[in-house]
């Protein structure tokens, strides 16, 4: 496998973590979201919507009844505070009955209508009481009828109130364990990656430095400093990694002060063919003014063949030539001067 796809995967591999712990965490705050949605809508404006109800009808309607009949509230105020809290009981129920219900609250909403219907009729004859303006009645009425009609209500709404609460502690157990189980996954995931991650990367770094045969940072000062023309430096690196790019250096660098030496040898040899060949021009030169010299005429003495120089001496043949070119002489006898000198001798030896 190629570095670079190497180093790809490994990328791969972090995006991957990276996007699956992502759409976890946003999964996990979509459930939360949802939790608290659920809370809120179904659970926190229905139980102020409850709670509404039931002090409309135990502060507005019999506190206003107990306090209308001791006379510390006119009939004109009790008249308005019961109104109001009738027209705020409508509006509220149903804004209640439009959230959501669960089996158990639909169960006990069901078993609340009768109880307010029967309120809401004691609370009609308790505004009659009002517009006549009768205390005595309206004490009687409150003891006897007005209590025992609302209490068993508001003791429902109570009842429809813990309802509230509980569901809105199951949503947030449910919210907790979601939120448990996606810090749990993330983890394990971030875990796991980061382990393959760096298992990848520890592989890829060792592969490159490997191949690469040393520190990057070396390898780099070697190729500068061969890039200079320093042939002069050492290259470290171990025998193992003789298929790396500072082994190939090292090569290279031993080949080329081979080349270098191989070209100073070659060189030297050139100056000392130049040198011989510089002597034997010399020479040349010397024995071609020698030659020069015998060139021309030669004056000889036609009888006993001395020659005269150039200061107008005469001298033997032999030492002319001597002095003039590198000849030696041997002397010695042609057949012909031996007959002549034997019949010299003969004659002499005969006569």
């Amino acid at each position: 496998m190629k570095i670079g796809t190497k180093l790809y995967s490994v990328i791969t591999l972090m995006a991957f973590v990276v996007i699956v712990v992502g759409g976890t965490g946003f999964y996990a705050a979509r459930i939360n979201h949802e939790s608290l949605t659920t809370v809120y809508i179904d659970r926190v404006e229905p139980l102020e919507q409850l709670k509404n109800v039931s002090d409309m009808y135990a502060v507005n309607i019999v506190d206003t009844t107990h306090k209308t009949g001791d006379g510390t509230v006119s009939w004109a105020d009790a008249r308005k505070n019961v109104a109001e809290a009738q027209k705020t009981v409508t509006r509220k129920w149903q804004d209640y009955l439009a959230t959501y219900l669960d089996p158990e609250e639909k169960k006990l909403v069901d078993q609340t209508f009768p109880l307010m219907k029967k309120a809401d009729e004691a609370v009609a004859r308790l505004s009659a009481i009002l517009v006549k303006e009768d205390r005595d009645e309206l004490r009687q009425f409150a003891a006897t009828e007005l209590y025992p009609a609302i209490d068993p209500l508001t003791q429902n709404i109570a009842a429809l109130v813990d309802i509230q609460l509980v569901v809105a502690k199951q949503e947030f157990r449910k919210s907790e364990f979601y939120y448990h189980q996606g810090k749990r996954f993330s983890i394990l995931l971030i875990s796991v990656g980061l382990l393959i991650s760096l298992t990848f990367a520890f592989l890829i770094v060792r592969e490159l430095l490997k191949e690469l045969g040393g520190e990057p940072a070396y390898v780099h000062q070697i190729a500068r400093t061969v890039a200079d023309g320093d042939l002069s430096i050492t290259v470290t690196v171990d025998d193992d990694k003789n298929g790396s790019v500072l082994w190939a250096m090292k090569v290279m660098v031993q080949e080329l002060r081979n080349l270098i030496s191989d070209k100073d040898a070659k060189n030297l040899q050139l100056q000392n063919m130049g040198k011989e060949l510089d002597e034997r021009i010399a020479e040349l030169e010397t024995t071609l003014e020698q030659v020069n010299q015998l060139e021309g005429i030669i004056p000889i003495c036609m009888y006993c063949h001395k020659i005269r120089d150039d200061q107008q001496s005469w001298q033997q043949l032999e030492k002319y030539i001597s002095a003039h070119t590198d000849a030696q002489f041997s002397h010695g006898m042609c057949p012909d001067c031996v007959k002549i000198q034997m019949g010299k001798l003969d004659k002499i030896r005969l006569g």
